[in-house]
């Protein structure tokens, strides 16, 4: 499944020694780990689940892990 491949990358460029938890402000990088898990996991429709992915992806592009054209590269 494409969206597996999409998780499985941005969970690489979080870490995966990073610990899973859910940080009710979303800003750690704890957080998104916790979003993928759940994204992974869980059923989810394919609005919310877009939602969640621009969400982390935004994230990690403001935090300088990724870029936008990479991320971009990547959903297609």
């Amino acid at each position: 499944m494409e969206e597996t491949v999409i998780l499985n990358g941005l969970e690489i460029l979080i870490g995966v020694d990073i610990e899973s938890i859910r940080d009710p402000e979303g800003k750690t990088l704890n957080h998104l780990k916790w979003m993928i898990n759940e994204m992974k996991t869980k059923e989810f429709s394919q609005g919310k689940f877009n939602r969640w992915l621009g969400y982390i992806q935004g994230v990690l592009v403001m935090k300088n892990i990724t870029s936008l054209n990479i991320e971009r590269e990547r959903n297609r």
